[in-house]
């Protein structure tokens, strides 16, 4: 049993620019997470196209096994604030939208069937949590 666990405290905001939010990620361990407020949509997915959806308000516990990927969507009217817990010395995190970012644009499309405007909007940034 390790003597090391990570937390962040995250946050899925919704605005008038960005209507529904996701924060597309993947981590190298389990994680745990405890909804502060609001109400989100989050998705987990591995390989080969299979993935689970799950809804999530103030009070209840979220999952993501080891190796598999998730991403959280705002589904409310006010910021989805949760914390992330993972069994580990140190918080670490992949971006999904970076990643693909990178990614040629066809190999992404032809893969995962996205239209190519979709992908030209995301950032090859990527973006910090705060």
């Amino acid at each position: 049993m390790t003597k090391s666990v990570a937390i962040a405290v995250s946050f899925c905001c919704r605005d008038n620019r960005n209507p529904n939010p996701k924060v597309p990620t993947c981590r190298t361990t389990l994680m745990w997470q405890y909804y502060i407020s609001g109400a989100a949509r989050m998705t987990v997915f591995a390989a080969e196209g299979n993935a689970r959806t799950f809804g999530y308000r103030a009070g209840d516990v979220g999952y993501v096994p080891m190796s598999m990927s998730h991403f959280i969507e705002n589904i409310g009217s006010e910021p989805v604030r949760f914390l992330e817990l993972f069994k580990a010395s140190r918080f670490m995190d992949v971006s999904l939208a970076q990643w693909m970012a990178l990614t040629p644009p066809d190999l992404v499309a032809a893969h995962l069937k996205i239209e190519r405007d979709v992908l030209d909007k995301l950032r090859k940034e990527k973006q910090p949590v705060v």
